[in-house]
C-alpha cells in the first residue's frame, strides 16, 4: 500500500508540473494534449486512490478475521443465522415460509401468511445497510438512527449562543433569561424498490449465487434513493435533504469556483463545528478543485492526496465526501457543502423487508420479490447554521 501511494504522489506531482507548463504558454492555459495527458493522468490517479482503499480494507478485514479465528470455539451447534438464510432461500423458492418470522403488511395485518411478508434475514440487512453506507455518500458521515417503530419523532433543539454568564455584585438579586426552545421533527416515509421479477429456472438453480443477486439489487436501489432524498429531498412530504437544510455560506460566480470560495465557506462556518467538518461535492467538482492552486505566487495544490494508511485526501485540511446526487457548479447551483455532518441525521425504522409475489408472475414463469424501507432526515439545526453550502450566481 505504501508503494502505491508513493506511485499516486509522483503522478500527482507530475499533473502538477503540467499545469505549471501551461501557464508558461502564450495563453496562460493547457493545450489540448496537455489537457489529454493530465486527464489520463487523473484517471490513473482515480483508479489508484480505489486500489489503495480496496487493499487497506482487505488487510483490515484480514486482521479481524485473524483475530476472531484466534477466539474461536469449535461447537456442533446449528449456527441459527446461517439457518434462516436457508430458510428464507426456501422461502424464495417453494413460498414455504415455515421458520420464518412473520411481519404486518399494513397497520391491520397480524403478519399472516396470507399476508406474503417476512423479516429478510439480519446478515441480509446488514448487507444492504452497508451497501448504503458505501453507495451514496451521505449516510457515510451522517448520524443514523435505528427505531423499532415509525412513529413520529420530535428533537427539541435550543440556541443559547448568544447567551453567557455575568458578574453578580454581593447580595444582587440575579436576572431572569429563559431559555427559548424549537424542535426537529423525524418522520418514516416509505421507500420501495419496485417489483423486480426472477424467473423460476433462475430461483430453482442452485448453482447461481441467488442470495448475492437479490442483495445487489434491493440494496443498490434502497441505497440510491436513501441517498437521493437525504441530500437534495424538499422536507415536504419527503425527507429533508442536507442541501435544502444547509445556510448560505459562499455566493460564487454562475460557472466557477475558486480556491477564495472554498475558504470563506470554511470560515463561514462556526469553529465549534469546523473541528470536526467535511466537504461534500460531486465528482465533477473534485475535478475543477484538483486543479485549483493556493495562489499568491504559491503553486502548490489546494487538493492534498493523503499518503499515510487509510489517510483521506483532503481539502484545505478537511477531508470531503463524493456525492453524485450533489449539483454541478453552474448557475443558480449548490455545489459545495461544508460542516460537520453528525448533525445531519437519518432515521431508519427497522431493517430492509422484502415481500415475495407467489403466483401474481406466474403466466411468465416468474415470480417477484420487492423491498421496502422506511425512513426520514433532517438536519439538527438550532439556529447556528452547523452545515453551509455555496451558491453559484444565476449568471
Amino acid at each position: 500500500m505504501k508503494k502505491l501511494r508513493e506511485q499516486r504522489a509522483g503522478l500527482i506531482a507530475q499533473m502538477r508540473e503540467i499545469v505549471n507548463q501551461a501557464k508558461t504558454n502564450e495563453d496562460g492555459k493547457m493545450t489540448t494534449e496537455q489537457d489529454e495527458q493530465w486527464q489520463r493522468m487523473n484517471t490513473d490517479v482515480d483508479a489508484l486512490l480505489v486500489q489503495i482503499e480496496r487493499g487497506e480494507k482487505q488487510e483490515t478485514l484480514d486482521k479481524e478475521m485473524a483475530a476472531k479465528e484466534a477466539k474461536k470455539v469449535e461447537t456442533k451447534k446449528v449456527d441459527p443465522v446461517k439457518e434462516h438464510e436457508e430458510r428464507f432461500l426456501g422461502y424464495l423458492r417453494t413460498g414455504d415460509a415455515e421458520g420464518l418470522e412473520a411481519r404486518a403488511v399494513d397497520g391491520q395485518s397480524v403478519g399472516t401468511d396470507a399476508d406474503g411478508g417476512y423479516t429478510v434475514p439480519t446478515t441480509w440487512s446488514d448487507q444492504i445497510v452497508t451497501a448504503t453506507l458505501e453507495y451514496g455518500g451521505i449516510a457515510s458521515v451522517a448520524t443514523t438512527l435505528t427505531t423499532p417503530g415509525g412513529g413520529l419523532m420530535k428533537f427539541p433543539t435550543a440556541n443559547d449562543t448568544s447567551n453567557r454568564s455575568v458578574i453578580l455584585a454581593e447580595e444582587a438579586e440575579a436576572d431572569l433569561d429563559k431559555i427559548a426552545f424549537s424542535e426537529k421533527e423525524l418522520y418514516s416515509y416509505l421507500l420501495n424498490t419496485k417489483v423486480i421479477p426472477i424467473s423460476m429456472q433462475l430461483v430453482q438453480d442452485s448453482n447461481y449465487d441467488i442470495t448475492n443477486y437479490i442483495i445487489g439489487l434491493m440494496a443498490i436501489r434502497d441505497a440510491r434513493a436513501l441517498n437521493y432524498y437525504a441530500t437534495v429531498g424538499s422536507g415536504t412530504a419527503q425527507h429533508n435533504g442536507v442541501v435544502t437544510a444547509s445556510a448560505l455560506g459562499e455566493a460564487a460566480a454562475a460557472t466557477t469556483i475558486t480556491r477564495n470560495d472554498i475558504v470563506n465557506l470554511l470560515h463561514s462556518v462556526d469553529p465549534s463545528y469546523r473541528s470536526n467538518g467535511h466537504f461534500m461535492f460531486n465528482d465533477s467538482t473534485l475535478l475543477a478543485i484538483k486543479k485549483l492552486e493556493i495562489g499568491a505566487n504559491d503553486a502548490r495544490p489546494l487538493w492534498q492526496p493523503g499518503m499515510a494508511f487509510g489517510e483521506p485526501d483532503r481539502i484545505e485540511g478537511k477531508p470531503y465526501v463524493i456525492n453524485q446526487d450533489m449539483a454541478d457548479v453552474g448557475a443558480s447551483a449548490k455545489s459545495v457543502l461544508f460542516g460537520d455532518f453528525k448533525t445531519f441525521v437519518i432515521r431508519m425504522v427497522k431493517g430492509y423487508s422484502i415481500f415475495r409475489f407467489q403466483e401474481k408472475y406466474m403466466n411468465t414463469m416468474q415470480i417477484a420479490v420487492m423491498g421496502w424501507s422506511r425512513s426520514d432526515s433532517e438536519l439538527m439545526d438550532a439556529g447556528t447554521e452547523p452545515i453551509k453550502h455555496i451558491l453559484h450566481n444565476a449568471t
